[in-house]
């Protein structure tokens, strides 16, 4: 094992950068030389930070206020601050307002369940509206299939027991 010649850490045999530091390990040519023997490597400098895009900096100003003094009590200062942020490069746009109904959605969701649950799925954050008439016409179509086989399974059971009995 061999030590960081810059923190002094133990390292694995012949490393080549010590993994505390992050400093390059600089050994000699053969490895029973001692760690004291061998000059340390000056620590790397630090990288740029990257400058923030903005066209105008933020403005803070501190205005201080003085309450008006009483007989025995000191003046208390109470600082406002107003921050002014450049507000074409933040600017908030919402999102348009999805005024439609989805009533044809709807109706496409009654008559075929699986197409309107796909596209309550698809819609729902973008398109609430639209996403929940289909949605609801997929459930409402999807229970009147329900109810239709059942009245059409019904009527055919009978229609069978009542032929049996000739």
């Amino acid at each position: 094992m061999m030590n960081c010649v810059s923190c002094g850490k133990e390292l694995p045999h012949q490393a080549n950068f010590c993994r505390y530091c992050g400093a390059k390990q600089v050994w000699a040519a053969s490895s029973a030389a001692p760690a004291s023997s061998v000059a340390p490597v000056p620590a790397p400098e630090p990288l740029p930070q990257p400058t923030p895009a903005i066209s105008q900096p933020y403005v803070a100003t501190v205005s201080p206020q003085v309450s008006q003094p009483s007989s025995q009590v000191p003046p208390q200062v109470q600082p406002q601050v107003q921050l002014q942020i450049p507000s074409q490069q933040y600017a908030y746009q919402p999102m348009p307002v999805d005024t439609s109904s989805g009533f044809g959605y709807g109706v496409l969701g009654f008559f075929f369940p699986a197409i309107g649950l796909i596209l309550y799925l698809v819609w729902k954050t973008d398109h609430p509206r639209r996403a929940h008439s289909a949605g609801v016409g997929a459930l409402i179509g999807m229970i009147a299939q329900v109810v239709f086989w059942f009245v059409v399974y019904a009527v055919l059971y009978g229609a069978v027991q009542s032929m049996s009995t000739y």
